[in-house]
């Protein structure tokens, strides 16, 4: 039995399409409720520091959340990469995660590759969250959207200027996580916080 004050961490099961996916959902009740998106299919899983240090900074805040493995990683059916099949299943998820949270307000925390199909979620999320968000994508979407945005990158980012200029030109925030390397091995308690506290109302 779970008691007052413990993480469940519950086993989910998404259908998308054809298909079932994997997914670990922690119980909440404090909006915004959170889809977790790890990186593209053969750049990591659901299983990432990163994902799992989100996951229980936000359980320990009251926001309930849902990290997934997109089709074909772990045990997850199917396996198509393109970008329709990828924003397929991560919708698939964001509406298992509405019908478990029931809350209005959802929010889209997206890991390394995995913010190219946040991207896409964008008329369905109030906040989105990138965490290492790779060069090469483009951060347009983001300047005629109604959400709030958040791009949080360890200090030795490379790419810190780029998206410093980002959030200067849009108003979103950046956030440079002290102590974070690239590989987020350190840093992860911080990055945890940062989220958690753009979740709070200001």
């Amino acid at each position: 039995m779970v008691q007052r004050g413990q993480f469940l961490e519950r086993a989910t099961l998404i259908p998308s399409g054809k298909n079932t996916l994997e997914g670990l959902w922690h119980r909440g009740t404090k909006g915004p409720a959170a889809l977790l998106i790890p990186p593209r299919p053969g750049e990591g899983s659901m299983d990432a520091a990163a994902l799992n240090e989100l996951a229980f900074a936000l359980s320990r805040a009251g926001h309930p959340s849902l990290r997934f493995n997109f089709g074909g990683v772990g045990a997850s059916q199917g396996g198509s990469k393109t970008p329709a099949q990828l924003e397929a299943d991560a919708r698939a998820a964001l509406a298992v995660l509405q019908e478990n949270a029931e809350l209005d307000e959802v929010a889209a925390v997206a890991f390394r590759s995995g913010a190219e199909v946040a991207l896409r979620l964008l008329d369905a999320v109030a906040a989105v969250v990138l965490v290492s968000p790779p060069e090469t994508l483009d951060l347009a979407p983001l300047a005629g959207a109604q959400v709030g945005a958040l791009i949080a990158v360890p200090e030795s980012d490379p790419l810190r200027a780029k998206w410093s200029g980002h959030a200067a030109q849009t108003g979103d925030r950046l956030a440079v996580v002290e102590g974070a390397d690239a590989a987020w091995n350190r840093g992860l308690v911080q990055l945890g916080r940062t989220v958690v506290e753009f979740f709070e109302p200001r």
